[in-house]
C-alpha cells in the first residue's frame, strides 16, 4: 500500500473514530510500527491531523480543499446520495447538463434515469464512473472538457476547460460547492471555481447541490452570490437565518429530500 493510500485510511478511520492508535493501525494497514509513526507524523505535519501521545486524533475543523478526494467521499455520504437522486427528478428526457467535479455530484453517476441525456463535466472521476456503470446505455452521451489535470481532484481545469465549457448551453447545471452562506457559494480552488461560473453562466437554470457539511460555511474562492442559481439540494431543514433568508429574498428554491432508511 503506498503512502497516499494509507494516509486516506487513516483519515476516513479519523472521520468515523476520531481517534485512531498505534496498534489500531498496524491492524488497520498491515504496516509496521515505524511506517505508522511516519505517517501520523505527516499527517500532523500538514495539518490533517492532531499527533497526540500513541496516536492520532482528528481535527474538527479542516479546510475541505486541503483533505484526500476519499475522505472528503466519505463525509456525509448518505445525504450526498440522495442529494444525488434528487437532483436527477429535476431532468426531463433530451435533457444537456453541466455536472461540475465533487463528491456529491460524483453520486449522480448511480441515478442515471433511463432516457436519453447528456452530460458535459470536468470531472474525470465522474467520466470514469458513468462510463464503467453505463457502458451499454445508448441515452446517455458524455461529454468531457478539455484542460489541465487538477490530480487530487481528478479535475480538469484552466482556460481550455473554460473555453470549452462556454461553447456549449445546458438545460441545467448541477454545482457542488465548498461552502455556502448568505453571501453566496464557494470553492476551494480558483481554476474549479472559474469552471464552475462559466457552467452557471451557460445553463437555462442551476442547481447548487450542498450536503450539511457545506451550510453556513465559506471557502476561499466565491463563486457567486446567491441570485445566481434557482434551487439549493441540501439535505436537512434550514434552520431561520441569514442564510435562509438570503435564500428567500433571491427566490431561490431549498429542497430537503428525505434520507432512505
Amino acid at each position: 500500500m503506498i503512502p497516499l493510500e494509507r494516509h486516506e485510511r487513516i483519515l476516513e478511520h479519523l472521520n468515523a473514530h476520531r481517534f485512531l492508535n498505534v496498534e489500531q493501525a498496524i491492524a488497520l494497514l498491515g504496516a509496521s510500527a515505524a511506517t505508522i509513526r511516519r505517517d501520523f507524523n505527516e499527517l500532523a505535519e500538514q495539518g490533517l491531523a492532531l499527533r497526540t501521545r500513541g496516536g492520532l486524533r482528528r481535527l474538527e475543523q479542516v479546510e475541505d480543499g486541503a483533505l484526500p478526494y476519499a475522505f472528503r467521499a466519505g463525509r456525509h455520504a448518505e445525504e450526498k446520495a440522495v442529494i444525488a437522486r434528487e437532483a436527477m427528478t429535476l431532468l426531463q428526457p433530451g435533457a444537456v447538463v453541466f455536472v461540475d467535479g465533487g463528491t456529491t455530484t460524483h453520486h449522480l453517476a448511480h441515478y442515471i434515469p433511463d432516457f436519453p441525456l447528456t452530460l458535459i463535466t470536468n470531472s474525470l472521476r465522474l467520466a470514469a464512473t458513468l462510463g464503467e456503470r453505463h457502458a451499454q446505455s445508448s441515452d446517455l452521451r458524455v461529454v468531457l472538457s478539455g484542460g489541465t489535470l487538477h490530480p487530487e481532484a481528478g479535475l480538469l481545469v484552466g482556460p481550455q476547460c473554460t473555453q470549452t465549457l462556454a461553447e456549449y448551453r445546458a438545460d441545467w447545471a448541477f454545482i457542488s460547492p465548498g461552502g455556502i452562506d448568505a453571501e453566496g457559494i464557494y470553492n476551494t480552488n480558483e481554476d474549479a471555481a472559474a469552471s464552475e461560473r462559466v457552467m452557471m453562466a451557460q445553463a437555462a437554470k442551476v442547481a447548487v447541490l450542498a450536503d450539511p457539511g457545506k451550510l453556513n460555511r465559506a471557502s476561499m474562492c466565491r463563486v457567486s452570490g446567491l441570485d445566481a442559481f434557482h434551487v439549493l439540494l441540501t439535505a436537512q431543514p434550514l434552520p431561520a437565518g441569514p442564510l435562509r433568508d438570503g435564500l428567500n429574498g433571491a427566490d431561490v428554491a431549498i429542497a430537503t429530500p428525505t434520507l432512505v432508511s
